[in-house]
Formats: structure tokens, sequence, C-alpha cells
């Protein structure tokens, strides 16, 4: 990833961590998925009130790609980086699981 991309990538990160503390945003569950033993974390939705979203981390493959959130919100679908990864990502980094 270039510089350049890295920065837009961080700082799309940043905007949309302030929005998840801002909607008081947090990590509600924890699980795995049974065929591949993913990591899925259960956030809640800030517009939906009783609704949830799943972010589940991608492990890196044999070839290097991969190691990633990813969302299931309407946001994350269309290539935005969501409030729900970010809060994920945050609770990773503080838990010491997830690399900077």
């Amino acid at each position: 990833m270039s510089k350049s991309r890295a920065r837009v990538h961080y700082l799309s990160y940043m905007r949309a961590l302030e929005r998840a503390e801002e909607h008081h945003l947090s990590v509600t569950g924890r699980t795995v998925r049974p065929f591949d033993m993913a990591p899925v974390f259960q956030v809640p939705s800030a517009s939906e009130p009783g609704r949830v979203h799943f972010v589940t981390w991608v492990a890196q493959d044999a070839n290097g790609n991969g190691g990633s959130l990813l969302c299931d919100c309407i946001a994350a679908w269309r290539g935005a980086y969501c409030q729900h990864r970010a809060i994920v990502r945050q609770y990773l980094l503080s838990q010491h699981k997830m690399p900077a």
C-alpha cells in the first residue's frame, strides 16, 4: 500500500472511529465462524435501534492477502470504512490482538 493510500485509509478509520464514539458504539458480543474459526464481533447499529452488525476478522491467506475486518453493514458494502469496523479495530488494538 502506498503512503498516500495508507494515509487516506487511516484518516477514514479515524473519522469512522469518531462517529462510533459519538454514537457510543462498542463490541457487545464475540463468537467464531464454525467453518474457519474466524473471530466475529457484534456491534449495535447506530442508525437502526435493535439491529446489530457483524464484523469478521479475516486473517491472511497463504498468499499474504487478507488481514482485514469485514462488516455486513450497507456502508461497508459500499466501500466505506464503517463505524462498526472502526470500533472493532479499536477494541482489538486495545487488547493487543491486531497489528497497528
